[in-house]
């Protein structure tokens, strides 16, 4: 028998009652250690005090716990003992969260039992998306509280120090009317982002109503989280608006805001729409402020999660700042060798930087970029921003047929269909599939994808909408007036063509049409049909 990771519960306050098999306690114990310091309280069989009377000690625990959280293994499915817990729980009309630890698939009368409950498969997610998922799960029922540390592990150590995504509470929207239909849409817009945010690598709790009034110290304290998302809802004939916030859990600062609107009648669109931009938008500020909050922390202090963020944040603009990037992500990866992030990170980098032709030795750096793509993927197979980050990686220096796969596996996880899998499209010839992805879903796709798409698709018109929009919404990036030349060239707008040059040689001056063109043979794997249609509108304007 394995040791009990703690003592039982005992209080006034919530706690979830633990079912399991006794035979199963190497594989629940682990489980039960990390998720009582998670901020929530447990009981289990440990809390039968000697000489009480057994089944009386169940039912008292069973009738004052907040739910139970059942274990279900190949055992404990086949347990009587487990099964007259869960009946017991379930007379009661407490909340039953049941946890696959390993796939054995539960029997149809313990199905029937359970109803519409949804189980929830550990070996279908990354270590961190399913420990998101659970907390979120129970932060239904029970907000976890804050536990204090019980000591500060050295930090000349690398192995003691802990890797600490980012943890955020997704708080209800706020209705602005009373209409009953508006309710149950930011109930969806909620739930939706939950589920979205809890498959990246951030810790993802469930606010509860009552947070809404709180200041946001209060809920970061109460909730123990770094960030709140909050937003409002409103509607106005046809159109829906939702203005969503983060905000600094313990300073109240907000850092990001953006209105939304969308019209329509099907409410199950507009929610879809809605939560799939808003997850998207919240990525770069949240990130941004992690940057911040790590800035004047040593390198050798940070974990393996303060390492990626820190690299982020880092123009690559020569060798000293290349090194740079590749020794943060190769300590990352050191510290914390089983963080699926830092490899698909790590690969991701590499990948950028064999296409802007920065790296020493090109073949040894693909091989290297892959072998990092596909740990990540081991490590974290089901991870919303590992399958895209691997399958970028893939795309530039792996199996294209499989980087193709990875972005259709992230296009329906996320359930929208972005720039990852446009992409991929693009570089197997499929280039009307990844024009629709731009059309339909606009706010995921970058514009410079989609002008090359539309130009190996011969819609010269539509490329040039997409390249204005690339400069008009990043005008400091080089590339979108690059590709705005090109379309302009292949227009015949040569005037108009040369100065989009010259502004991004503005930008870039190193700039080069040779230079340029090996960094897309680089990037798009030689394809003629993909790279020819850019290159011919540049080289009709006879640059230097």
């Amino acid at each position: 028998m394995a040791d009990k990771p703690f003592p039982a519960y005992e209080g006034d306050d919530p706690y979830f009652f633990v079912s399991y098999a006794h035979e199963d306690a190497a594989l629940v114990y682990p489980e039960m250690a990390w998720l009582e310091p998670s901020g929530f309280n447990l009981w289990y069989d440990d809390g039968i005090h000697v000489g009480t009377v057994w089944r009386q000690a169940l039912a008292d625990a069973l009738s004052k716990s907040s739910g139970l959280i059942f274990f279900a293994t190949a055992k404990s499915v086949e347990s009587s003992n487990c099964l007259k817990e869960l009946n017991f729980v379930l007379d009661e009309e407490k909340p039953v969260f049941v946890v696959q630890i390993d796939d054995t698939p539960l029997p149809s009368l313990l199905r029937l039992s359970l109803s519409d409950r949804q189980a929830l498969v550990k070996s279908k997610y990354d270590p961190h998306t399913y420990q998101s998922r659970l907390i979120g799960a129970l932060s239904t029922v029970v907000p976890p509280v804050v536990r204090k540390a019980s000591g500060t592990a050295p930090k000349s150590s690398m192995s003691k120090i802990k890797t600490d995504p980012p943890s955020i509470a997704i708080l209800p929207l706020t209705c602005l009317g009373g209409d009953k239909e508006l309710g149950y849409l930011a109930q969806g817009i909620t739930g939706d982002l939950i589920a979205k945010l809890s498959q990246r690598i951030w810790h993802i709790v469930a606010g509860q109503a009552e947070d809404v009034a709180l200041e946001p110290r209060e809920v970061g304290e109460k909730r123990g989280v770094r960030y709140l998302v909050s937003g409002t809802l409103q509607k106005g004939g046809d159109r829906i608006r939702v203005t969503a916030r983060v905000t600094i859990a313990a300073t109240g600062q907000e850092i990001w805001a953006k209105r939304y609107e969308r019209s329509g009648e099907d409410f199950l669109d507009i929610q879809d729409r809605l939560s799939n931009s808003i997850e998207v938008d919240l990525f770069d500020p949240i990130m941004t402020a992690e940057e911040q909050r790590l800035r004047h922390v040593p390198d050798e202090e940070l974990d393996a999660w303060g390492l990626c963020a820190r690299s982020r944040g880092l123009p690559v603009v020569d060798r000293a700042s290349r090194d740079r990037v590749r020794g943060l992500l190769e300590l990352a990866i050191r510290r914390d060798p089983n963080f699926a992030f830092a490899h698909s990170v790590y690969a991701m980098v590499l990948s950028t930087l064999i296409y802007n032709q920065f790296t020493r030795n090109i073949e040894e750096d693909r091989k290297t970029v892959v072998d990092h793509a596909n740990t990540a993927l081991r490590l974290a197979p089901n991870n919303l921003l590992v399958l895209e980050q691997v399958s970028f990686a893939h795309r530039i220096c792996g199996d294209l047929d499989h980087a193709l796969h990875l972005a259709q596996r992230a296009a329906d996880a996320s359930g929208r269909p972005g720039n990852t899998l446009a992409s991929a499209l693009l570089l197997r010839g499929r280039f009307e599939e990844a024009l629709e992805i731009g059309r339909d879903s606009n706010e995921s796709a970058t514009a410079g994808t989609m002008v090359m798409a539309a130009l190996a698709a011969g819609r010269k018109d539509e490329a040039l909408e997409w390249a204005r929009r690339g400069t008009t919404e990043y005008p400091q990036n080089f590339l979108y007036w690059v590709y705005l030349a090109a379309v302009q060239g292949a227009q015949g707008r040569i005037d108009q063509a040369k100065e989009s040059v010259l502004r991004a040689r503005d930008i870039v001056p190193t700039f080069t049409l040779e230079l340029f063109e090996k960094g897309m043979r680089i990037a798009w794997r030689g394809k003629d049909e993909v790279i020819d249609p850019v290159m011919d509108g540049l080289r009709k304007l006879e640059l230097d």
